[in-house]
Parts: structure tokens; C-alpha cells; sequence
């Protein structure tokens, strides 16, 4: 069991982890560089770290619990004085991540699910070391290298269900039986093991082949720039937010003029709508 998988929000995908590793697809060059990356931000970790007085200790030391099958490897330790010793954790995020977090519920609430992992695993490594019941998160924007602390008190009581969820694991490995997988598209679409927990998705009876190429496309389309249109929405969200409250101001070569608007009240209907999550075939399996 991995500390930093355990927060995943699927059981299921836990214990496959344990039992179908070896169908694990190999990482793609991105998440490669993704990984590199991580290093990279962790060096300039340790850089503002130490010039700001702390000593690094404990670079990479591994933990084992032997008993429930936990391992992890933290990044390093710093020393706040003689007796205290605390675990880091150094987190890469975008520049509207990076924003949006200044608290460890600000991590829970994230709509990430792999952001949302963070706490589990920074938990389970404070847990194994036992040493110190406060942890720091050292957050980093990936474009301006701007960069956050964020300090973590052990909570023992989200510490348990975390060992719990690490029993439920054990059991179902030692049994070679797999527990009922989560209903959430954002996160199955993201999952390494979607040809493995999905293959009904080919086999339903009800489902409907439809030959359209003009619909075709536009679904295409859409799936190109989806991610263009994210990181407008974030990014144009976060500027608004920086200058909320000011009507004219000069900003490098932009001028901008803003009117405070008054939003009139209103009621929405009740009824029924449809929500549609677009899942390209070649990640299904085949």
C-alpha cells in the first residue's frame, strides 16, 4: 500500500494495485516528464528552505509499516530546533491551484482527486514517523516559482479512517476479492486500470452505436480544446479576482476599466437535465 496512493478515492483501484500491478500500462512520456518535474521543484524547495535558516535532514528516507503493508518515501525533514523534526511533502501546482490552496481543507475540498490525495499522504508518512505530529506542505507555482508553506497538525481522527481503508485493502488482497468500484466518470477516465474495471462499458446490450461524422466532429472538436477553455476560465477567474474592487488601472501594456455591477435576483425552474462526460473509445480498452 503506497501512502501516497491511499488517499485515492476508489477502493477498488487500491487493491488493484496491489493485485494487477504488473497490467499497469507504462508511463507515458508526459507523466515522465510530470515526475521530473517533481524533483526539480523539490531542489528549489530545499534552496528557499535553507536560505532561510532550517536544516535539511532526512533527504528520501523510506518508511515501512510491516504490520498493515504501508510504504512511502518522504521528500525530507527540517529541523525547527534540537527536538523538533518535521516531514515535508513538495507539491508542483499551476498557477490557479497554487492560488486556490492555503489550507489542508483547501486540499480536501479540491476538485482534483489527485490534489485531494495530498493530506493522506502527508498523514500516513507523520503517522509512520512518529516523531512529530506536525507536517509541512511546501506548495510551488510552476510558472512564477512563487511559492507557499503550509503546516499540518496530525489529526488522528482522519489518521484512523486512513487505516481502516488500509484494512478494508489488506482483507480483500488476502481473500483475492475486489470491492465494488466508485460511480465517478472525472475520476475512472483517469484511471490506469479503466480496460480492467470497465470492459461492461463493450459489452452492454443497451448501448447505442450511432454513425453521425458531422456529431463525430464536433465531439472532436470540443475534446481539442476543452483544455484551452479550463485554463481560460481559471485564468481569467484569477485575474478578475487580483483587481476585484479597482475601476481603472494600467497593467503593463493593458488598460482595464471595471463597473460594479448589481446581479438581479432570480429562480430557476425545477426539472431534469442531462450531464454528458465524453470518454474517447482508445481509453476504454479494446
Amino acid at each position: 500500500n503506497r501512502a501516497s496512493e491511499i488517499g485515492h478515492p476508489c477502493l477498488k483501484y487500491l487493491v488493484l494495485l496491489r493485485t494487477k500491478w504488473d497490467q499497469l500500462p507504462l508511463p507515458s512520456v508526459q507523466r515522465l516528464m510530470i515526475f521530473r518535474h517533481g524533483r526539480i521543484y523539490e531542489e528549489v524547495a530545499k534552496d528557499y528552505i535553507t536560505k532561510a535558516g532550517y536544516e535539511i535532514v532526512e533527504q528520501a528516507r523510506p518508511y515501512e509499516w510491516r504490520e498493515l503493508k504501508i510504504t512511502g518515501r518522504i521528500d525530507f525533514k527540517i529541523a525547527l530546533n534540537h527536538k523538533t523534526v518535521v516531514p515535508v511533502e513538495v507539491k508542483g501546482l499551476n498557477p490557479y491551484d497554487f492560488q486556490s490552496i492555503d489550507t489542508v481543507e483547501d486540499f480536501l475540498q479540491n476538485k482534483k482527486h489527485w490534489i485531494r490525495k495530498y493530506p493522506a499522504q502527508l498523514t500516513m508518512y507523520m503517522l509512520m514517523d512518529g516523531t512529530s505530529e506536525l507536517g509541512l506542505f511546501f506548495i510551488i507555482n510552476k510558472v512564477s516559482f512563487d511559492f507557499k508553506p503550509i503546516w499540518v497538525h496530525l489529526d488522528y481522527t482522519f489518521g484512523e479512517e486512513l487505516l481502516k481503508k488500509v484494512e478494508a485493502i489488506n482483507k480483500h488482497v488476502d481473500a483475492g476479492t475486489l470491492p465494488e468500484g466508485i460511480d465517478d466518470i472525472e475520476v475512472c477516465s483517469k484511471c490506469d486500470f479503466l480496460t480492467i474495471c470497465l470492459p461492461e462499458i463493450k459489452q452492454n446490450n443497451e448501448l447505442e452505436i450511432i454513425v453521425d461524422e458531422e456529431l463525430e466532429e464536433i465531439i472532436r472538436r470540443c475534446e481539442e480544446i476543452k483544455e484551452i477553455a479550463s485554463e481560460y476560465e481559471k485564468l481569467n477567474r484569477l485575474w478578475k479576482q487580483k483587481i476585484e474592487g479597482k475601476e481603472k488601472l494600467i497593467v503593463g501594456d493593458y488598460l482595464i476599466v471595471g463597473k460594479q455591477i448589481e446581479r438581479k435576483p432570480y429562480q430557476v425552474e425545477g426539472g431534469t437535465y442531462w450531464r454528458y462526460k465524453v470518454l474517447p473509445l482508445k481509453e476504454v480498452g479494446k
